[in-house]
């Protein structure tokens, strides 16, 4: 990585106009030789109890180092946030759930 942007990523749905709507990308993290980003590609809020939810992420998207395109990896419980514990080689995952943390390994 040389500093130099490659590539602009979009979601489906993405247009000028109306896709301010929805969130895409939420976090971006370098994972051994994966780029793992977590995404939503759906509204960002929606209606709760009278006031608005907040929608988060449940899926990865893998690349590799050069943008390509690898897995998509759906975990099924809302994600707070995520970090790479490289000593472990795994991704360690906040939910927006009963259960508050999770991981998974053996997948980079």
């Amino acid at each position: 990585m040389d500093g130099n942007l490659k590539y602009n990523l979009y979601g489906t749905q993405w247009n000028d106009r109306t896709s301010n709507e929805d969130g895409y990308f939420n976090a971006v993290a370098f994972c051994g030789d994966r780029i793992i980003a977590s995404y939503l590609g759906g509204k960002r809020f929606s209606e709760g109890q009278g006031e608005p939810k907040i929608n988060y992420p449940k899926k990865f998207l893998v690349f590799d180092l050069a943008g390509n395109h690898l897995a998509t990896l759906d975990v099924g419980i809302p994600m707070f946030s995520f970090c790479y514990d490289a000593d472990y080689n795994r991704i360690i995952m906040a939910f927006d759930n009963e259960i508050q943390f999770g991981y998974l390994d053996g997948l980079l």
